[in-house]
């Protein structure tokens, strides 16, 4: 009888140390990393990159020969990631959200010129991509629109409908 309170008390403490253990293991901390490449879309080694948020936390990095950098522990927040490279203008985009426990992938494309100069991408901002590429566009859980890119006074005012559209009518 006392060898199985004994037993008893022994595995009661395990599992509660057990379980305070893996308390202490969550985190809400997360993570930025991503490419950075230049212009041609080659990797750009031992680039400097640099993240910051507005309570005052910045922390930098460098990129690896393969052009990737990761910057983990950090708190969730907003935040501007700023790269610096020889021979390139410097890379800035603000606005980008790390949510709790999260990885952010942001990559860096950086452009031929001065490292005074900056080029700085805004959330939203319009994107150029090269003729003929083909791109996905998901509107909601429904539906997933493909679209190839074209250029050329033939595509200007050119809409495409599609049947399973409500509002579509045949022209």
């Amino acid at each position: 009888m006392l060898r199985l309170r004994s037993l008893r008390a022994i595995t009661v403490a395990f599992t509660l140390t057990l379980f305070v253990c893996l308390a202490w293991a969550q985190s809400d901390l997360g993570s930025i990393s991503g490419f950075v490449r230049d212009p041609s879309g080659a990797v750009v080694p031992n680039a400097k990159v640099t993240v910051s948020n507005l309570s005052g936390i910045e922390r930098s990095t460098v990129t690896n020969e393969s052009g990737y950098y990761t910057i983990t522990n950090l708190p969730p927040g907003m935040y501007t990631l700023r790269v610096e490279a020889s021979g390139f203008k410097r890379y800035e985009t603000s606005g980008n959200k790390l949510d709790p426990s999260s990885n952010l992938a942001i990559d860096a494309a950086l452009t031929i010129g001065a490292a005074t100069e900056t080029v700085e991408v805004k959330p939203g901002a319009f994107v150029v991509h090269p003729p003929d590429e083909v791109h996905e566009y998901e509107n909601g859980s429904e539906r997933t629109l493909l679209f190839r890119v074209r250029y050329g006074p033939d595509m200007a005012g050119r809409t495409i409908d599609w049947r399973g559209n409500p509002d579509w009518k045949p022209r």
